[in-house]
């Protein structure tokens, strides 16, 4: 693997990781006020919705995908904006 391949993929990682505690600590929040209000159905609801989390491990396999195809001018911001919709 070359420098430059190594040094994207750690870019990837890096970026995954950072969106997915990102996402988690949000999620966390949310369950946190809802537990806190007694709002018992929505902390449920907030427990299973952290227990499925998968945007960035989806955006860490896309990130690995792409790396290989030729970039195109509005991948990166159509990759933001997905991270940031998943996320809220």
């Amino acid at each position: 693997m070359s420098a430059t391949a190594a040094a994207d993929a750690v870019a990837i990682v890096r970026e995954s990781f950072e969106a997915y505690r990102e996402g988690f600590r949000a999620f966390t929040l949310l369950a946190r006020a809802h537990f806190e209000a007694g709002a018992w159905l929505a902390a449920q609801r907030d427990s299973a919705e952290r227990l499925d989390y998968q945007a960035p491990a989806d955006s860490f396999e896309r990130g690995l995908a792409e790396r290989n195809r030729p970039a195109r001018r509005d991948d990166g911001l159509k990759l933001v904006l997905e991270q940031r919709a998943r996320c809220r």
